[in-house]
């Protein structure tokens, strides 16, 4: 777990424009391109902590449920049948006081650049100068994600 502030993430990735979505349902931004979950949580400031913690934990589970429940593509490996039960899609999560953001990912890295959460707030770690010349030759980082997680879920 990564704890961070974020005082101008939304400057820097437009996240203020949530505030157009309701605050009930999961969605998925068509700017995107990868699969996601995200769920606005609108807390009145001086919330119980307790009534806080019940809203995000029940905010969680449903997302949860609504990624558990996706079909994801299978990898060849994966595709061969086997008598092994398949087992949860890994995924990172990123909360904030104003959203619940749950990525699915099939890769937990690309050409050696590991991705966690915070990559997905613009933040990667490359180890040698390889690897950062790849990661500005090939795409840069909205590639770099692509690879790591799954095509966007088509709309229901």
């Amino acid at each position: 777990m990564q704890l961070m502030t974020y005082p101008s993430m939304k400057t820097i990735t437009g996240l203020d424009m949530l505030c157009n979505y309701p605050t009930t349902e999961t969605i998925q931004l068509p700017e995107l391109p990868f699969c996601h979950f995200l769920h606005r949580i609108n807390l009145a400031a001086d919330a119980d902590s307790e009534v806080a913690a019940a809203h995000i934990v029940a905010i969680y589970d449903k997302v949860l449920q609504q990624m558990n429940s996706t079909e994801y593509p299978k990898s060849t490996a994966q595709a061969s049948p086997s008598s092994t039960p398949s087992l949860p899609v890994a995924y990172n999560l990123l909360l904030t006081s104003s959203f619940l953001f749950l990525i699915p990912r099939k890769a937990q890295s690309f050409n050696g650049i590991e991705v966690n959460s915070i990559g997905f707030i613009g933040s990667f770690f490359v180890r040698t100068n390889e690897q950062r010349v790849f990661f500005e030759m090939h795409g840069g980082p909205m590639e770099l994600l692509r690879q790591v997680t799954f095509p966007p879920s088509p709309a229901k």
